[in-house]
């Protein structure tokens, strides 16, 4: 299962990242969208993508996005 996760900004709190990895160790692709804030983020596990964007775009890119997995549900 693939699990799309909007924290907001990278290195979230200790909670969402807790969940992000627990959910990844249970066999499940976790995709993380947010701005990037300090230094950068990496997971060990493989089953985490990040996916970063500028502040200023992250509205649009979600719609986007949005629309995108509505056309995969059709």
């Amino acid at each position: 299962m693939r699990i799309a996760i909007y924290s907001g900004a990278s290195l979230s709190t200790t909670f969402i990242e807790n969940l992000v990895r627990g959910v990844a160790d249970s066999g499940h692709t976790v995709i993380l969208f947010g701005t990037q804030r300090g230094p950068k983020v990496t997971y060990t596990s493989s089953n985490i993508e990040c996916i970063f964007v500028p502040a200023r775009f992250c509205r649009l890119f979600l719609r986007v996005w949005q629309f995108r997995l509505r056309l995969r549900l059709v």
